[in-house]
């Protein structure tokens, strides 16, 4: 299994959906993602001001479409929404 690091988000608003994420020499769309942690390929994560979390698939939505979230861990900082848009 591999394991990425995710250093930037591909978000238009905050309204909308994750469409990548990227890191470094990868970027991958917000489904490859979700097949690779359902299907055990891979593990993704978030540093950021010394604090790490891990990117879990979540279902509930209310489109119905499962999405990804970072693991809480009492940090605000390591979470998806705080990172850099994709170059």
């Amino acid at each position: 299994m591999n394991t990425y690091q995710v250093t930037s988000i591909d978000k238009p608003s905050l309204y909308t959906r994750i469409k990548s994420l990227a890191g470094p020499g990868w970027k991958k769309t917000e489904e490859q993602v979700i097949k690779e942690i359902n299907n055990d390929e891979g593990q993704f994560f978030v540093r950021n001001g010394g604090y790490e979390a891990w990117i879990k698939v979540e279902y509930g939505s209310p489109s119905g479409r499962p999405f990804l979230k970072t693991i809480p861990n009492g940090k605000i900082v390591d979470n998806l929404t705080f990172l850099l848009e994709c170059p």
